[in-house]
């Protein structure tokens, strides 16, 4: 291999170039190292707003969910309510229909004894009407057999 020999003056050219770019990279290095940090930062810091908007969106998930459970609960107890008072409503008119059918039934019962009071005064009045008229029937014969 055959060596070449370097020209002793463009040793310090050389030199200042490697040094030059040395220099250059450094910067480039350091640039880099600024914009990764600035992108590390960047990227906390999104993390963090979208840390915090998930913690708003659970809390206000939070406070529909207990919106919707109160929500619930007065249409529940609205429900019940209205049952009772359809109950209770129900049971009143039980009450009077109940009230109604005792007072029909001892009206009936009066009626009843009535009619039979009646068909005992007839049957009585009949029968002296009967008797009565048989009596003349047989007072009469005897003037016809006279």
């Amino acid at each position: 291999m055959a060596e070449t020999k370097m020209d002793p003056r463009s040793e310090p050219d050389a030199l200042y170039l490697v040094q030059t770019e040395n220099v250059h990279l450094k910067e480039t290095i350091s640039a880099l190292r600024d914009g990764l940090e600035k992108l590390t930062l960047q990227n906390e810091e999104n993390l963090q707003n979208a840390a915090n908007a998930r913690n708003e969106e659970i809390v206000q998930l939070k406070h529909a969910v207990g919106a919707m459970r109160d929500e619930i609960e007065k249409m529940e107890f609205e429900r019940e309510k209205s049952i009772e008072n359809a109950l209770a409503g129900a049971n009143e008119e039980i009450n009077q229909l109940k009230g109604a059918i005792t007072a029909l039934r001892e009206e009936l019962e009066r009626n009843q004894i009535k009619y039979e009071e009646a068909m005992r005064e007839f049957k009585r009045e009949t029968q002296s009407e009967t008797a009565q008229l048989q009596q003349t029937i047989w007072v009469l014969r005897k003037k016809l057999e006279e």
